[in-house]
């Protein structure tokens, strides 16, 4: 008769079900050749693309309906011309457009990387927790843009 393998712990049992963990096709394993490959595209490719936006005049963008309806700036007004100069690497440009899509932006995807880094160690009450700061950010960017004495923040 023949002993099944054993460990310290006691005899070996096959695993039932799918393997645990990442395998060589999730798509978890190629999530980073990914994100670079499209940083290099957009890089390569974002000047073309904005220049043929802007080549249309303003006819393509987007007018804000709450700017339109209240005259008050909201927390994404300027932001489709903040990421058109993104695109052509303008970042003083863009950043007089709408700070709040240069920088918070940026600081959104640290904090994505980080989660992915951390590969979803992060705890559920974290997410609230920045989703509430966020939020609170955005109010505060939209309250300060329409102040006069912070019309910097505001589209020029």
């Amino acid at each position: 008769m023949t002993t099944p393998p054993q460990d310290a712990r006691g005899p070996l049992r096959e695993r039932k079900g799918p393997p645990q963990g990442r395998t060589a096709g999730s798509p978890a394993r190629w999530l980073p050749l990914a994100a670079v490959l499209g940083l290099v595209a957009t890089a390569a490719l974002g000047p073309i693309l904005a220049g043929l936006l802007r080549s249309h005049g303003d006819g393509l963008m987007p007018q804000c309906m709450i700017l339109n309806s209240t005259g008050l700036y909201c927390p994404g007004c300027g932001g489709t011309r903040s990421i058109l100069a993104l695109l052509e690497r303008d970042l003083a440009t863009a950043a007089r457009y709408n700070a709040l899509f240069v920088f918070g932006g940026a600081g959104l995807l640290v904090l994505a990387a980080l989660g992915w880094w951390r590969r979803g160690r992060v705890p559920a009450w974290a997410h609230l927790i920045l989703l509430c700061v966020v939020c609170a950010v955005m109010l505060f960017f939209a309250v300060l843009r329409n102040l006069p004495a912070f019309t910097f923040l505001a589209p020029p």
